[in-house]
C-alpha cells in the first residue's frame, strides 16, 4: 500500500512544478536558455564556437562544474578549448536539447538563479543514439538588458 501513495505523491510534485506560474521575469530566463541551447546546437552543427556565444553572453571568468570532474572549468577559454579539442560533443555526430524542465528560478534584482532538468540526445559515429537527464544549476546577472552566464553546475541523472 505504501508504494502507490509514493507513486501519486511523485506524480502530484512532478506535475505541480511543470505546472508552475512563472512571472514575465522567469519565462525571460528561461527563454534565455532554451536560446542558449539553440545556439549550442547550432555552433555544434557548424563546428563554430562563435554560434553560441554570439545567443549566449558569459562572463570571461565564470565557472561551470560537471561534477564528475574534478574542479570547476574556469572562462570562456576554457570552454573554447574544450570545444575545439573535441571534449566537449565534437566528437559526436549529433547532440541537441530536447527539453528543458525549471524546477525553480529565482531572481534577485540583477541576479537569476536558476534550478533545472535537461534532456538531450546524443548520436556518436557508430549510430548508438542515447537520451541525457542532467540537474542543472545557473547563475545569470542582467547586464545591458541580456541575461550573462556567470557560473554553474551540473550532473548527471543515473540512468538507474
Amino acid at each position: 500500500m505504501k508504494m502507490p501513495s509514493f507513486l501519486v505523491l511523485i506524480l502530484f510534485i512532478s506535475l505541480s512544478v511543470s505546472a508552475q506560474n512563472w512571472t514575465a521575469e522567469q519565462k525571460e530566463v528561461i527563454e534565455h536558455i532554451k536560446s542558449c541551447w539553440d545556439g549550442w546546437n547550432k555552433a555544434f552543427i557548424e563546428k563554430n564556437f562563435d554560434f553560441w556565444a554570439e545567443v549566449c553572453p558569459c562572463e570571461n571568468d565564470h565557472a561551470y562544474w560537471f561534477t564528475n570532474q574534478g574542479a570547476p572549468e574556469i572562462g570562456i577559454d576554457a570552454v573554447k578549448r574544450a570545444m575545439n579539442n573535441g571534449l566537449l560533443s565534437w566528437d559526436m555526430k549529433r547532440i541537441s536539447w530536447t527539453d528543458l524542465r525549471p524546477l525553480s528560478v529565482k531572481i534577485d534584482r540583477d541576479i537569476a538563479l536558476v534550478h533545472f532538468y535537461a534532456y538531450s540526445i546524443i548520436e556518436d559515429y557508430k549510430g548508438n543514439i542515447s537520451q541525457v537527464e542532467q540537474k542543472r544549476f545557473e547563475v545569470f546577472r542582467k547586464k545591458e538588458g541580456k541575461w550573462t552566464f556567470i557560473g554553474g553546475m551540473v550532473t548527471p541523472v543515473s540512468s538507474n
